[in-house]
């Protein structure tokens, strides 16, 4: 269990790395950094859900097999099915006082950070402990020593803030000798390797703050009542004929389900069903906003809530590489932006910007116009013709621009005019080999 909780923000961690990885340059920082932790915890959570949906089909096979008659095998994961029972004197549970031959148990608070919607309610543990008396699994076949604390399934807990717990807890702290913890870790592996004795009798308490405050504390306790009929998980040891932990896996515990056969049967099968639709209802959100950053067009973003900041990034993005004559930044941020867009005060669009050929050819590839306009009436073909590349304006010829287009305010204005302004030779004999002509003084050819 420890391990297992050690190795959980290290294998988050992997995934949020990779997740950044690919959405580094989707949206403005932090948000990748954000995401890509949110989509590694959840992720996490449906592999850690589907593990334990395995595990537990794995449990009711085992199950069935053990209600046919098969026996439990040395070294091999085996069921019990029995009733518990005794082998000395009985427990009391610290708060009900229930005769029981096991228990666990918390003392915890909530604390408050924060004002308003902001604040957030934090559940902090004070106190806590196990306890097994030496007990046996009474099967058909033969009694079986339960020699270590196992994980509780379908046992009650009972939670209770009344005074009469109050005092009987508070009876409890001042009678028992605490072993003083760091909290979430450091009592996650005081459990675990508390789950590991199997000596048949077990008595831990942990003690995580200072105070023995009680005021506003609720109190938790799970027991196992004499005679509860139980399915018993684990290895089964012939040495020691009993159950034994598995010390070789993450999932190491014993688990002792609550109730005969039939209602363990049903007890996984839910746990397998909850198991399920947690998994579905984590990965396929998670899948889906990942999917929709990574590969949705951008006419498909437009319609999504939230994902302008996703377009207005990635037009940055594609005015910054337009200025670089960054190729491949302008293969990847084309898909995020309508190649149409008009993108500057002057509404010019990304094709008028564009430096060369290369960067044309894949802006016309997705879909960009060469007869649009900016707000000033200039051409994509006029734009090229300020910046003066020969080899741009033959490629924009070759795509259909209108070579002889005048300026609607200006009709003298044309792209040679533009060319001729700029004293640029090699673009005026492109235009002219193309077809242009000067216009003649008041607009008339």
């Amino acid at each position: 269990m420890t391990r297992m909780l050690l190795q959980w923000p290290l294998k988050v961690g992997a995934i949020a790395l990779v997740l950044w990885y690919f959405l580094r340059d989707r949206i403005p920082e932090p948000g990748p950094w954000i995401v890509a932790v949110v989509a590694g915890v959840l992720l996490h959570l449906a592999y850690a859900a589907v593990m334990t949906e395995i595990r537990r089909s794995g449990d009711a096979r085992l199950l069935e097999k053990t209600m046919r008659g098969e026996l439990p095998a040395d070294g091999q994961r085996s069921v019990l099915i029995g009733s518990m029972h005794a082998e000395g004197q009985v427990l009391r549970a610290p708060f009900s006082q229930a005769e029981c031959l096991g228990y666990s148990y918390e003392i915890y608070h909530f604390e408050r950070t924060g004002t308003g919607s902001r604040g957030t309610t934090t559940r902090v543990v004070d106190f806590s402990g196990i306890a097994l008396a030496p007990c046996a699994i009474r099967t058909s076949l033969a009694d079986y020593r339960l020699l270590a604390f196992p994980f509780l399934s379908g046992f009650p807990e009972r939670t209770s803030k009344d005074e009469a717990y109050r005092e009987r807890a508070a009876e409890h702290i001042r009678s028992t000798s605490f072993e003083k913890v760091a909290p979430l870790f450091g009592g996650m592996a005081r459990l675990d390797r508390a789950m590991l004795e199997a000596e048949g009798a077990v008595k831990k308490d942990w003690r995580f703050g200072t105070s023995d405050d009680l005021g506003e504390s609720t109190f938790m306790e799970q027991i196992i009542p004499p005679d509860s009929n139980v399915c018993a998980f684990g290895i089964y040891s012939d040495a020691q004929h009993s159950l034994v932990p598995n010390t070789s896996s993450d999932d190491r515990a014993l688990l002792l389900v609550a109730g005969d056969a039939a209602q363990a049967m049903l007890q996984l099968g839910s746990g397998m069903r909850s198991s399920r639709r947690l998994a579905v209802w984590t990965v396929v959100p998670t899948i889906a906003v990942l999917g929709v950053m990574l590969f949705a067009p951008w006419s498909v973003l437009r319609v999504i809530p939230g994902s302008g900041l996703i377009i207005e990034h990635q037009t940055q993005r594609l005015k910054n590489a337009l200025g670089k004559n960054d190729l491949a930044v302008i293969v990847e941020t084309i898909r995020y932006v309508d190649p149409n867009l008009a993108f500057e005060e002057g509404a010019r669009t990304p094709l008028m910007l564009t430096p060369s050929v290369e960067a044309a050819q894949i802006l016309m590839d997705h879909g960009a116009r060469i007869d649009t306009h900016d707000v000033n009436g200039y051409s994509v073909l006029m734009n090229a013709a300020e910046r003066g590349s020969p080899a741009l304006l033959q490629f924009l010829v070759s795509r259909g621009a209108n070579v002889n287009e005048r300026l609607p305010a200006n009709p003298e204005t044309t792209a040679l005019a533009i060319a001729r302004d700029r004293n640029t030779p090699a673009a005026v004999d492109v235009l002219l080999k193309a077809g242009a002509t000067a216009p003649a003084p008041g607009g008339d050819d």
